[in-house]
């Protein structure tokens, strides 16, 4: 896909006049040095969190990887997590000048704003306790751990509690998570991939959202953008303190964090949500209104005066 973007990049470029190339990820940025070659027009560049892991993964991308980044004009990254990541790998380019870098957060896109909603559950507190997780079928999800966790838990509150998967996955992966979900003694239901109108009522169907995300194989939760769409629908997250999910949530005011591996914790957390539902409301309340108060029209009025003011003093 890198040589054909970088074909209708160079096109464009013979017909239109440009100021900036701004590449949204690593392999635009590869298509858009391609595309230019020694043409001077300057290469800005997004980067997030597992494309700053990838020198991990081969001797060649560890001597590439610097190389390109900082060959880019100027860098955001997704979060300062992000961004620490990001200066561990351009110093592994030796004595090349680093590009000026600034990590900007990201937003939840205005569909889910315009789409917001309320929990349904916290109408009917007769109904099971649901905790969701909404995300691919990856083991980097932490959806086995989960239900490890779930089946932790007093007898009286599993025979209450469901299991909500929404995402893609394997019909593998769904079996034995629903097996996993018996032997723990909780309900389990798998949504499927639904299109995107179908989700706010999805996830209005949660009590709490929970996201146990684990480094798996050089990737990770560089930003953990899933928390602001369910955040719109007044959802909390129970997540993991890793990457950058601590910088979307805070702990105890827009939903709860716990530390890797430790199953323990995490079973408490989900008891403790289980049992204070006017928590759950509280911190859904306030997950909203944080989730809908940035928008991408901020993220790019700061990511375009940063490219500006980068290149206007090199």
């Amino acid at each position: 896909s890198i040589l054909p973007m970088a074909i209708a990049l160079r096109r464009r470029l013979r017909r239109e006049g440009f100021d900036l190339v701004h590449a949204c990820e690593r392999a635009s940025l590869i298509a858009a040095k391609l595309a230019l070659g020694r043409c001077n027009i300057p290469v800005c560049v997004t980067v997030h969190g597992s494309e700053t892991l990838r020198w991990q993964t081969s001797s060649v991308v560890r001597w590439m990887d610097p190389r390109l980044y900082r060959s880019a004009r100027a860098i955001v990254a997704n979060s300062v997590y992000t961004s620490e990541q990001l200066s561990v790998m351009l110093d592994l380019g030796g004595v090349m000048e680093s590009p000026p870098q600034k990590a900007i957060l990201l937003a939840v896109g205005d569909w889910w704003v315009q789409h917001s909603g309320v929990g349904l559950n916290r109408k009917n507190r007769g109904s099971p306790f649901v905790l969701g997780t909404l995300g691919r079928l990856d083991a980097r999800k932490g959806h086995r751990e989960v239900l490890q966790a779930c089946g932790q838990l007093p007898e009286h509150l599993r025979r209450h509690l469901t299991y909500l998967v929404i995402g893609a996955g394997s019909n593998q992966c769904v079996d034995m998570l629903s097996k996993e979900a018996a032997e723990a003694g909780v309900g389990f239901e798998y949504a499927g991939a639904p299109d995107r109108p179908e989700l706010p009522s999805l996830i209005r169907r949660m009590d709490a959202h929970v996201l146990y995300a684990k480094p798996v194989r050089h990737t990770i939760e560089g930003f953990g953008l899933v928390v602001l769409e369910v955040a719109t629908q007044g959802v909390p997250t129970l997540a993991t303190r890793l990457g950058g999910i601590p910088e979307v949530i805070a702990n105890n005011e827009t939903g709860v964090l716990v530390e890797p591996g430790n199953s323990k914790a995490l079973t408490e957390a989900i008891r403790h949500l289980m049992e204070t539902p006017e928590l759950v409301a509280a911190l859904g309340r306030e997950a909203r209104h944080r989730a809908s108060s940035r928008r991408w029209t901020d993220v790019a009025r700061e990511t375009y005066n940063f490219f500006g003011e980068s290149i206007a003093i090199r």
